[in-house]
């Protein structure tokens, strides 16, 4: 997999969308990981991507939910991390928790 040493996040985030829109999800995965490993107190919007993935290229709600609130945790001032939250929480048939997001933080 692809070394990500600690100020290259957002070149890791960059990179897994693009082997993403060639549908290598995988190794989109790996690279993002691997990135989070590298540098995790940096790493609010590399957990974000992940739960991109998980939610609409695999469908694994579960999977997303953790990654989104790991993204919460490290960065509670991002919009997109709500609204993401939003959507899974819509996916996974838990109206009320979004109900409850969108509430906090109005998504357009």
């Amino acid at each position: 997999a692809l070394r990500v040493y600690h100020c290259a996040n957002d070149l890791a985030r960059h990179v897994a969308e693009f082997v993403t829109r060639q549908d290598d999800v995988p190794l989109a995965m790996d690279i993002l990981k691997d990135a989070i490993k590298e540098n995790p107190k940096e790493a609010g919007t590399t957990y974000l991507k992940l739960a991109i993935i998980y939610s609409r290229d695999l469908k694994k709600m579960d999977q997303a939910l953790k990654y989104a609130e790991q993204a919460l945790a490290l960065d509670p001032q991002n919009i997109e991390v709500y609204q993401r939250l939003y959507e899974i929480e819509l996916a996974m048939g838990q109206p009320q928790k979004a109900l409850v997001l969108r509430l906090w933080f109005p998504i357009r």
